[in-house]
């Protein structure tokens, strides 16, 4: 499993040039995950199962995620579709990052990969509200998304899609959950400049090369 931040085209609040390319992780081909679920392929480090899951952070710090807000700040808001876009009760555009939407169909497209989400908001119906409108409920397999800890949501995700703890990949940008995560045997990435596509190609391969010694 991976929790991903994806992160915004362009700049950061620093004024730092962010990596724009889309998610390719190497030897990673895109085909029909059904037919990959019946035959062998090179990418055994990615065999059906494995999952990928993106962490929507909710709370408030200064990395980009899917969207740079906290969803608490629409609190008491109604949300609509105006052509390809989503906008708030004042008619305002909800921004995303302008690459997340490109690195969740990457992930997708991936042989063998389940894509899930999970958050801890305290508003969790805004969060389902905007990753509906976005279309993005189309591209999650899991979507745990309620006030709780990381740890349940490991843990309800593991039950759920039958992946162990030391084959799940965790990316955050809050030390302190990097340090929960590899307590219970997470491969976790502290991130605390935001996910790029480098770090997820650093990651799986690491994973790769972990999943060799371990045969």
């Amino acid at each position: 499993m991976i929790y991903l931040e994806p992160y915004c085209k362009g700049k950061d609040k620093s004024g730092r040039k962010r990596d724009t390319e889309m998610l390719t992780p190497p030897d990673i081909q895109s085909d029909n995950l059904d037919r990959d679920r019946q035959q062998e392929t090179k990418n055994d480090h990615l065999r059906p199962g494995f999952v990928f899951i993106l962490y929507i952070t909710l709370e408030p710090h200064p990395d980009c995620t899917l969207w740079p807000f906290d969803c608490d700040y629409y609190l008491g808001h109604r949300f609509r579709l105006n052509g390809s876009t989503v906008v708030d009760s004042n008619n305002d555009v909800v921004e995303v990052c302008a690459d997340s939407e490109s690195i969740l169909q990457s992930i997708k497209r991936e042989n063998g990969v389940l894509l899930a989400c999970a958050s801890r908001t305290s508003t969790p119906e805004i969060a389902r509200q905007l990753v509906q409108l976005r279309g993005w409920h189309l591209l999650f397999d899991f979507m745990e998304i309620y006030p709780s800890s990381k740890v349940k949501h490991f843990t309800a995700l593991s039950k759920k899609t039958g992946v162990h703890f030391n084959e799940m990949i965790f990316f955050d940008d809050l030390d302190w959950n990097i340090r929960d995560a590899k307590q219970l045997g997470l491969h976790a990435h502290h991130v605390p400049n935001g996910i790029t596509t480098g770090l997820v190609r650093r990651a799986l391969e690491e994973y790769q090369k972990w999943r060799e010694n371990q045969s």
